[in-house]
């Protein structure tokens, strides 16, 4: 078997052409009745070149199931006589018409099947189309006249024979040409001497034509190392006794080891080194490309024959290797026979591909196994997202609830369920008016999601709404868009607070805000009194006395009336009124520290957290305790009595309020009118009952007692 550079994607390729046509419908070339194709080979079975044409047409036409191979042998190589081809068509005559056999094709094969067809095709096959193969030197004008013919032109090369042995050995000598006495041997002869003098000044040719055996052993035992054989024809020997190729190449390598160069693909495959060879293969694969063409319904005439021989360069490989041709120099295209390949070189696109084909689907499970392990990591991640999103929105303090394009529900939290009092099941698939909401607060949650829905916009609604316990509450809802993979809403998310608490407690800070304004303005005025207060007390002071210490000393506890009153105030939590019994016993402390020289015991009466004045009463009736208490520990008590004595009382009936300073001292002249005096205390006592609108009485029983009498206000 011959094996090339190419030989195994030749072979790659004949074999997936099979299996294509094994599975593919043959189209034109099916036909319910089996079609009949007539081999039709000059030679006899069992000679290398007929059986090499006869493998290729049965590997061809195999997968044609509609295609039914006849084969007969014309043996004309072994048997040739004047009569032949007369028996020969009595014998197709009786076996094929007689018999009511037709054929669809006959193909050809060598130069006596297609002279036989030439002359009685038209008496046994009728106008049968032919295909022929393997006719030497074929001339078109032979088909003149005959439009049902076409087929494969056999050119021997024995030129590019020679130039390759040149190129494998140039420093061969001479060449031994060896050729027969028969009709092949001497029509290679002549074609031989055609191209001789070409090469004369190179080499020298030894004729050795129609020897006989033992001189042909004799002739070729003499050849040296730069010698080679030229092999035309050796079939018969010069007895006439026939050989065959293998005979023929035993005779010569039990004479010589020169390498032998042939025209024939079957020398080679007998011992011939190489040649440019005449291809029984080959030829068959060309005349098989025709003769489907031919069954497909194509005419012959309008098929142009093959005039270029399909020669192929072909090499013994064993016999490569024993003459030291390394492979590099062998043309392209080259045609190895019996190379021995180990299993490796002979299957290597099939292990490669398998190899590959292990490896890509180890590195497809590797990916898988990663993306199912990304799969599984990813779902429990999920999954566990899921859960904090559904703590998340289950213990959330507000309502969340998604809707669909249709306004239905498709999730509610359990805030939604608690507010609402409806179960959170109970709202799946349904909308606000399929619940039963209030008509108007449905149309008005409606329009806010067609809003979102058409818009792709938030959107929020401030709505009031009964919780499950039936108690009117406000709510904030804000509605949000969620889109898919277009970026078409697919459904609205809401977010719904309830924020009564936070709107009372806006209205609370409006109301701290307002009463702060006003005490800040509260504030500013009593500031602006007080200082007009201050300016009075200061006008009405005696200006003129002599020590102008006891004036300061005086006009200062009167200022600290005042701010005493303030500190109460700023100190309290009620900014609006004071509690006049602490006031009051806070004024004795301060007035007793500045005058008190005489030791005298001082008493507050009343109890706290009774009487309350507001701040307008508060200055005028702090500055009127103030100029008593002062005016007790100035002039009551010269002389001093053994136990000097003031009692302060602060009394409240019903709104009238009652202040008494009570001393033991000399007592205030009699005759004495507090509201006519001219003196600066009495004065200003005066001007400030007069501001409380109080009733003011003195009694001179055991010293003085002032009574201040006033109605508190509201």
């Amino acid at each position: 078997m011959g094996t090339s550079l190419h030989t195994v994607h030749r072979a790659h390729w004949l074999m997936l052409s099979t299996l294509a046509l094994l599975l593919l419908p043959l189209g034109s070339l099916s036909a319910e009745a089996p079609r009949r194709v007539l081999l039709l080979h000059s030679y006899h079975p069992g000679y290398d070149w007929n059986d090499a044409l006869q493998a290729t047409f049965t590997e061809r036409f195999h997968p044609y199931e509609d295609i039914e191979l006849y084969v007969e042998y014309m043996d004309t190589q072994r048997r040739h006589t004047a009569d032949t081809f007369e028996v020969l068509e009595q014998l197709y005559r009786h076996r094929y018409p007689e018999a009511g056999l037709s054929f669809d094709l006959i193909i050809a094969t060598d130069d006596p099947a297609l002279d036989f067809l030439f002359e009685r095709k038209h008496r046994i096959f009728g106008r049968t189309p032919v295909v022929f193969c393997g006719v030497n030197d074929f001339e078109p004008y032979r088909l003149e006249g005959r439009p049902d013919y076409t087929g494969v032109n056999e050119a021997l090369d024995i030129q590019k024979t020679l130039d390759l042995a040149l190129a494998l050995r140039p420093r061969t000598e001479r060449f031994a040409v060896i050729s027969d006495g028969s009709l092949t041997g001497r029509l290679n002869v002549e074609r031989f001497e055609v191209i001789r003098p070409r090469y004369e000044s190179r080499v020298t040719f030894i004729e050795l034509y129609d020897l006989t055996a033992p001189e042909m052993i004799d002739a070729l035992s003499r050849l040296g190392d730069n010698d080679a054989i030229l092999y035309l024809s050796l079939f018969r020997g010069a007895d006439g006794g026939r050989l065959s190729v293998r005979e023929s190449y035993r005779l010569i390598e039990s004479a010589t080891d020169v390498p032998v160069f042939s025209l024939w693909d079957f020398t080679i495959r007998a011992g011939a080194l190489a040649g440019v060879v005449s291809s029984a293969t080959e030829q068959a694969h060309a005349a098989t490309d025709l003769a489907l063409r031919v069954l497909a319904g194509e005419s012959p005439a309008n098929i142009p024959p093959v005039m270029e021989s399909p020669n192929v360069a072909m090499f013994n490989y064993p016999r490569l290797r024993q003459n030291g041709v390394p492979l590099r120099e062998l043309p392209p295209g080259a045609v190895l026979y019996d190379r021995r390949l180990s299993p490796f070189q002979q299957y290597w696109p099939y292990i490669v591909g398998a190899l590959a084909f292990l490896t890509l689907q180890s590195v497809l499970i590797a990916a898988l196994w990663r993306s199912r392990r990304r799969m599984r990591l990813a779902r429990i991640e999920l999954r566990q997202r899921q859960r904090e999103l559904h703590a998340i929105t289950e213990n959330a303090p507000d309502i969340i609830v998604r809707f669909d394009r249709n306004l239905r529900h498709t999730f509610v939290n359990g805030e939604g369920e608690r507010v609402s009092g409806i179960p959170q099941s109970e709202f799946i698939g349904k909308t606000h008016s399929d619940l039963g909401m209030p008509p108007a607060l449905a149309e008005q949650w409606r329009n806010a999601l067609e809003t979102v829905i058409e818009t792709a916009s938030p959107t929020v609604e401030l709505f009031c709404f009964p919780n499950a316990s039936g108690l009117l509450r406000d709510f904030e809802m804000r509605a949000v868009p969620e889109f898919d993979e277009h970026y078409q809403v697919k459904s609205v998310l809401t977010i719904t607070r309830d924020i009564t608490e936070s709107l009372r407690a806006q209205e609370a800070l409006a109301d701290s805000l307002r009463e702060k304004e006003a005490l800040l303005k509260e504030v500013h005025h009593r500031v602006k009194n007080n200082l007009q207060v201050v300016a009075s007390l200061v006008s009405l002071s005696n200006t003129n006395r002599a020590n102008p210490d006891e004036l300061l000393r005086d006009i200062r506890q009167r200022v600290l009336a005042m701010a005493q009153i303030h500190e109460r105030l700023y100190r309290s939590e009620d900014f609006a009124r004071i509690d006049l019994v602490g006031y009051t016993e806070d004024m004795v402390r301060e007035v007793s520290s500045v005058y008190n020289t005489v030791g005298a015991q001082i008493q507050v009466d009343g109890d706290r957290d009774q009487v309350y004045l507001s701040i307008t009463q508060a200055v005028p009736c702090g500055l009127m305790l103030t100029e008593l208490l002062t005016n007790a520990f100035k002039h009551a008590f010269l002389p001093p009595p053994e136990s000097p004595r003031i009692q302060v009382s602060v009394r409240q009936t019903n709104n009238e309020v009652e202040l008494v300073v009570r001393d033991n001292g000399v007592g205030i002249p009699h005759g004495t009118d507090i509201r006519q005096a001219t003196t600066t205390g009495f004065t200003i006592i005066a001007a400030l009952a007069a501001q409380l609108r109080a009733e003011l009485t003195v009694v001179n029983s055991e010293g003085t007692a002032i009574y201040l009498r006033f109605v508190a206000s509201a």
